[in-house]
């Protein structure tokens, strides 16, 4: 039999599993669920379709299921990209605000 010999499947690296996004459009906060292997710092961080940065925070992610508000109450209508990153991994999603 042919072993697999890349290196990246014998070492598999921590990170955000699934990334959801909801309500999608929104109006006053978006919230963002992240399933996630262990304990770790990240941060988000929410930009404009231009690239400039709107919001950021930063939040304890736990093994499981995280489920994190997001106020967008203040942003203008229009898409925004979402991006959580942690110390090995990057997760980003698409948002839009419709007042």
């Amino acid at each position: 039999s042919v072993q697999d010999s890349d290196p990246n499947t014998a070492k598999k690296a921590t990170s955000v599993q699934q990334l959801e996004i909801f309500p999608n459009p929104a109006n006053r906060e978006v919230r963002i669920s992240l399933d996630y292997e262990s304990e770790s710092p990240a941060e988000i961080t929410v930009l404009n379709s231009l690239g400039s940065l709107v919001y950021r925070t930063r939040i304890q992610m736990h093994s499981g299921k995280n489920i994190n508000a997001i106020p967008v109450d203040e942003l203008g209508n229009g898409s925004y990209f979402i991006k959580i990153r942690t110390k090995d991994s990057e997760r980003t999603g698409i948002f839009t605000v419709r007042k």
